[in-house]
């Protein structure tokens, strides 16, 4: 594993700054209704997810599933609920992590997707038929 991914190592400044023009293109475009997740200044990352929040995180999935686009739900449980914590803390008392785990959802991010697929990616975003009765 080492040497396969030492090789991969050389890629990686490369890989870095297309997931870096990829969250550019995303946070130009998408905004209101979705909630982007913003860094702090002095945060370096490799943005290795693309978070956005919505209240009909089903709805939005399944539009972009239907057009052939991708997306996660990478945290579905708060930490506090899993069962490291049990016993520990009860449903509600992180009222507000426990909306994000409802809300979240990756899009598309990574080395692997090639360029200008980010605006398909936004496109179907766009297109999704809630997003008017939502604010846009």
């Amino acid at each position: 594993q080492a040497a396969f991914l030492r090789v991969k190592l050389r890629a990686l400044r490369t890989w870095n700054a297309r997931r870096a023009a990829w969250v550019e293109q995303y946070r130009s475009a998408l905004g209101e209704p979705f909630e982007l997740v913003e860094l702090q200044p002095s945060a370096a990352s490799a943005n290795h997810l693309f978070v956005i929040r919505t209240e009909d995180r089903a709805g939005l999935q399944a539009h972009l599933a239907d057009t052939g686009v991708g997306s996660q739900i990478h945290y579905p449980v708060p930490c506090h609920l899993q069962g490291a914590f049990a016993g520990l803390y009860e449903p509600g008392a992180f009222p507000t992590t426990e909306r994000a785990a409802e809300q979240i959802l990756s899009l598309p991010m990574g080395p692997h997707l090639g360029d200008g697929n980010a605006s398909k990616v936004i496109e179907r975003v766009l297109e999704w038929p809630d997003l008017e009765s939502k604010g846009r």
